[in-house]
């Protein structure tokens, strides 16, 4: 019998692999890896293995030393080669013995899925499924296989990997989306669509579990969502210039009719989400899975503001509802400053997903813009 692996880190990912598990892969024998980073349900991995969705369930807690501040952490290709051997080595003690799978099911070649896929592979590598993990599946190539990225990062890779990225990149087989003709990357891939939500008991309480502790009233009664797209180390301004499009936000429409949506990567900032929340506005930073209230929201009355949100994609993909949309990444110094070739590859998802009611995206270029918009939205 074939055996499969499903390598996750968020919910997202959770809910793809059981859709894919239990509607496409039935029959094949499956072991389900959690990457523990904080962003999947205790609730839900408890329930999948009450009902023993998958074979084996693993739990992989994220390293320590991957948060090291010694002298080695300052000096980025030593930096690549510790973390490099320290990988290796957790991953070949942890998952080493469970290998080898004939299939592979992950977002990406990120989150440490190369070293992962390494130590499951023992002689043969397996054949290679994405998942969809929001824009990034449809829109970022570097983020399928970094080997064909910049100079630097291709010596790195070389560095850390030695050939198992580009071995890997030539097993890749194919990707699961929820929209596959929306798939804009350069790379030739076969896409797959990601089976429909099904009306079974599993199913059901499986989301359920998902969405437990969700403020959906708040949802229901408040006007406009801001959905922040989370802190990365290279954008570290991003957070004051996100706090300042809250201001204006405020002084337009009121703080009483604003949801401030934080992003998982945001939950450990307490101090800051509780200054948030005292400048009047609803901050939800409940850890539960964002997508589970989409159908429980009249989403058409909406308006969302965002830099950049793969949970807008995926509320406009898959409920084929259509709100107010604002995108505000021109207000971000670090977009100014840099530029993001994959900005017009998004504008045009993000066109061809609305259709005849693309009127109702803007994307916001000064503060005094954004407020007019809002004026007249709400």
């Amino acid at each position: 019998m074939k055996r499969a692996a499903y390598y996750i880190w968020t919910d997202t990912q959770l809910v793809h692999a059981f859709q894919i598990r239990k509607y496409l892969y039935p029959d094949v024998s499956a072991d389900l890896f959690v990457l523990d980073v904080g962003r999947v349900s205790e609730q839900a991995q408890k329930f999948l293995e009450d009902h023993t969705v998958f074979d084996n369930l693993y739990r992989l807690p994220l390293p320590a030393y991957c948060t090291s501040s010694s002298l080695w952490s300052k000096l980025p290709i030593l930096r690549q080669i510790t973390h490099s051997r320290e990988y290796t080595q957790y991953f070949s003690r942890t998952v080493g013995q469970y290998g080898p799978y004939d299939l592979f099911f992950t977002a990406g070649f990120w989150a440490e899925s190369l070293y992962f896929l390494s130590a499951i592979s023992k002689d043969k590598l397996p054949e290679i499924y994405f998942l969809e993990e929001g824009l990034a599946s449809y829109a970022k190539d570097s983020l399928r296989c970094r080997v064909d990225s910049y100079w630097k990062e291709r010596l790195e890779k070389r560095i850390c990997f030695g050939n198992i990225a580009r071995q890997a990149k030539k097993n890749v087989c194919g990707i699961y989306l929820n929209c596959p003709e929306l798939y804009f990357c350069s790379q030739p891939i076969e896409r797959f669509s990601i089976p429909a939500h099904r009306d079974t008991p599993l199913e059901k309480e499986l989301l359920g579990c998902l969405c437990r502790g969700a403020p959906l009233e708040e949802y229901k009664k408040r006007d406009v969502v801001f959905i922040s797209s989370g802190l990365r180390d290279d954008y570290e301004p991003d957070h004051r210039e996100s706090d300042d499009i809250l201001r204006h936000i405020i002084a337009a429409c009121g703080a009483e009719k604003i949801i401030y949506r934080a992003h998982p990567t945001e939950l450990h900032e307490k101090e800051r989400l509780s200054d948030l929340s005292g400048l009047g506005i609803f901050v939800d930073s409940v850890p539960y899975w964002f997508e589970s209230i989409f159908p429980s929201v009249l989403w058409n009355e909406k308006t969302i503001i965002t830099r950049n949100s793969s949970s807008v994609f995926t509320l406009i993909c898959t409920q084929n509802v259509f709100p107010n949309l604002i995108l505000t990444y021109p207000l971000y110094r670090s977009y100014r400053k840099n530029g993001d070739p994959i900005r017009s590859t998004l504008s045009r998802i993000y066109s061809m997903l609305y259709g005849e009611h693309r009127e109702k995206i803007c994307t916001v270029n000064h503060y005094t813009e954004l407020q007019e918009l809002l004026l007249s939205a709400i």
